[in-house]
């Protein structure tokens, strides 16, 4: 089972990412699972995202980085189960630090070797401001992540979607980065994100 956590602050466009890999993966034969974790009471995103077809399982009324860390074993324990799913997908609260995902998962042997990819959702058109505010959460994201999308390089300047790939760059030397346009409906393949 592979899961796949999208990472990013809240409006960075996680769920358009999550919609788009999910019918990709559904199109190829794959089971798919979702996981979302809303820190209210009342989940927003779980409604587009049943749309797709797929089995969706709600996290509400805290963080899976902290109140939620035994809700997400068992969640997932539950998923294995009765699911058996190809793909688990993550989308944690937009204002979750995913470094502490990790630690919710180690008390728990059958997912000790859980094969984990992370992908970083940013949004130029308010990195500098969230920076600015959060910089420590909004690094959090990069430095997990195995890949990063910059979303809305439809609606972003040139310079701003320069700043994000220097931004990314500082953080993680390297690392996969894919500006996409948010418009088309299409961003990118997961496939080619995932490691081998």
């Amino acid at each position: 089972m592979q899961m796949i956590v999208l990472t990013g602050f809240l409006g960075s466009g996680k769920t358009t990412a999550l919609l788009c890999f999910a019918r990709e993966l559904a199109a190829s034969g794959s089971r798919v699972a979702i996981i979302v974790n809303e820190i209210g009471d009342v989940g927003i995103d779980n409604l587009l995202l049943k749309q797709l077809g797929t089995d969706v399982w709600e996290l509400l009324g805290g963080c899976i980085c902290c109140t939620l860390t035994g809700q997400l074993a068992e969640t997932l324990s539950r998923i294995s189960t009765d699911y058996a799913p190809d793909y688990v997908f993550l989308e944690p609260s937009g204002a979750s630090n995913p470094t502490a995902i990790p630690s919710a998962l180690q008390y728990n042997k059958a997912f000790r070797y859980l094969r984990i990819t992370w992908i970083a959702i940013v949004d130029p058109l308010r990195l500098e401001e969230l920076v600015e505010v959060l910089e420590p959460l909004m690094e959090s994201h990069i430095l997990v992540a195995d890949a990063a999308l910059i979303t809305k390089q439809d609606l972003a300047t040139p310079g701003q979607m320069e700043a994000a790939r220097k931004w990314i760059a500082t953080l993680r030397p390297g690392i996969c980065c894919i500006a996409v346009d948010m418009k088309s409906g299409t961003l990118v393949s997961l496939r080619g994100l995932l490691p081998c």
